[in-house]
């Protein structure tokens, strides 16, 4: 009986700390894409009218973000 007990209760332990693993992991996924967030706005806002911006990622596609206003004359970004 104290075996199957013993067994049980490392079982226990082992699925606690997978899930507590888990959670922490996702956790900090958020933490970081929030950090990127909000690095990639300040450097936005500090930018002049008619910038581009480029952005990539680990594991991600390039980004081109053009700053300023749409123009309504030639019907692109500038």
């Amino acid at each position: 009986m104290d075996i199957a007990a013993t067994g049980a209760a490392t079982t226990g332990c082992a699925w606690a700390a997978r899930l507590l693993h888990v959670w922490i992991s996702g956790r900090i996924q958020v933490a970081l894409a929030r950090v990127a967030q909000q690095g990639f706005s300040d450097r936005v806002r500090t930018l002049p009218p008619g910038s581009r911006l480029s952005e990539r990622g680990v594991g991600r596609e390039e980004v081109i973000l053009e700053v300023g206003s749409y123009r309504q004359d030639d019907g692109r970004h500038g």
